[in-house]
Order: C-alpha cells, then structure tokens, then sequence
C-alpha cells in the first residue's frame, strides 16, 4: 500500500478524516483508496468508503481491495475510530463480499442501500466467544 495520506480536511460539510491510496501489486501506480468521512455532524459514526479507479478497472476482482482493507481497518483502529459504517448499493455484491469477510454486520437496508457497521474493539475471537454464551444460555432456557 503506498503511504501517500491525506491529513484531516473538509470538503463542503464533509470531514474527511484520512484517506490512504494503495497501489497495483505489480507496480507502483495508484490505483485505488479509501477514505474515513464523516458527511454529517459530530455525533455521527465516521463512513468508510473505498474504491479502484474507473481508469484501472483491470486491477478489480482481484483481490486487492481485501487485501488493502485489513491494512486500512489497523489505521483507523490505530486512530482511534473503532466504530465505522459503510453503505452500497445491494447490487455490489463484490464490495458486500468484502465488508462481511471483514467483520462488518449487515444492520440496514433503505432502498437499494445497504447498510453495515463494525467495532474494531470487537475481535472475532470475542465474537465467538459472545455467540458461545448466547448459544448455551438458549440451549439451558430451552431444557427447562
């Protein structure tokens, strides 16, 4: 992933907290980012949003963006913004694919919107170990 990152900035009523660009794996060539932005207020959870370049539309379906958004996920933790969102359209089929291999929780949908959320606190580890309790506390509830 290339280190260019842009440093928080705003864009109309948009906070952009950070925005990373990475690079073909074969190359030095930027061909995709992601970005942390908050086009609300405050009090709202930050969005994240990536892509790769309409001009190198050769480089999806390749695997790079799974690969780039583990990396990402760290910077943001990293930063301190644990909790995120992420919205697509629910004909994205490739970027909901990545957004649930990552942990992210399908909570909404409005239209053809879809709507996910994810704590960076929350390791897969406690997930599991989260659904375990559910599990045998319904298990016990429905011996009685």
């Amino acid at each position: 992933m290339a280190e260019k990152m842009e440093k928080v900035k705003y864009e109309g009523n948009a906070k952009i907290y950070f925005e990373k660009t990475f690079t073909a794996p074969d190359s030095n060539l930027e061909i995709g980012r992601f970005i942390l932005v908050n086009y609300f207020d405050k009090d709202q959870l930050p969005h994240l949003e990536f892509e790769i370049f309409n001009e190198f539309k050769e480089y999806r379906n390749r695997g790079i963006v799974s690969k780039e958004i583990v990396k990402y996920l760290k910077l943001c933790k990293k930063h301190g913004h644990n909790r995120l969102t992420a919205i697509v359209k629910d004909d994205n089929f490739t970027s909901i694919r990545i957004l649930e291999k990552n942990n992210f929780i399908k909570i909404s949908q409005f239209k053809e919107n879809v709507c996910f959320v994810i704590d960076l606190k929350f390791t897969k580890k406690k997930l599991m170990a989260m659904q375990k309790v559910i599990y045998e506390r319904e298990k016990f509830n429905n011996q009685k």
